[in-house]
């Protein structure tokens, strides 16, 4: 009992970490894919993980109960964070039950119908729900495409006409778009901003 109360502090850190550890691995269809149940045989030998950065599931107290008028299930009584966090882990194991991270709050939500779904129900801090704006997240990132691409464009043609006038030669050309591509495929993942972009396009390169 000392020894249990000692650890207490440092235990939430140490869940959450083995969580996002088990969700990434197990439950990230992105990540891991969507067989929740053959990640899982592959990280677990029996309810033990195969390396402790994962969650370790133990006994749960859950019993058989009434849960409504004329209906009754199982009911899980708590005692810890841990028996919280092992049942719903549990369950999205036991239904097959992927997750991926919305891509407008960042969150992770189930995948529970579309397979293809990247937004999830709840409330943004705009009071929309997060999978109502994602018409309006595919029209900004269209745009934004359409931008980088007619920047690369225009710059491309110039850079090509220089070989015929003589100002560079066809290995300088293809020095420079292999550099370009590598530029550009960075600005389409927002690794680097557009401004960034048109700035590098625009200096002076070997």
């Amino acid at each position: 009992m000392a020894e249990e109360l000692r650890l207490l502090p440092a235990q939430p850190n140490a869940y959450q970490k083995q969580t996002q550890t088990f969700t990434e691995r197990i439950l990230d269809i992105d990540r891991a894919g969507r067989e929740v149940r053959k990640n899982m045989w592959e990280s677990y030998h029996f309810d033990y993980p195969r390396d402790d950065t994962l969650f370790c599931f133990q006994p749960s107290p859950i019993r058989l109960g009434v849960i409504r008028d004329g209906d009754c299930g199982e009911i899980l009584y708590s005692n810890t964070i841990r028996d919280l966090i092992d049942f719903f882990l549990r369950e999205c194991v036991r239904r097959k039950i992927p997750v991926r991270r919305c891509r407008s709050c960042g969150r992770y939500f189930p995948i529970t119908g579309r397979i293809t779904a990247e937004y999830c129900s709840r409330l943004s801090p705009s009071g929309k729900l997060c999978r109502s704006t994602a018409p309006v997240w595919k029209r900004a990132e269209s745009r934004r495409s359409d931008q980088v691409f007619q920047e690369y464009g225009r710059e491309y043609k110039r850079r090509f006409a220089w070989i015929k006038a003589g100002k560079i030669t066809e290995e300088q050309f293809a020095a420079w778009h292999k550099a370009v591509k590598a530029r550009k495929k960075g600005c389409d993942r927002e690794v680097i901003s557009l401004t960034e972009f048109k700035t590098w396009l625009k200096s002076p390169q070997e």
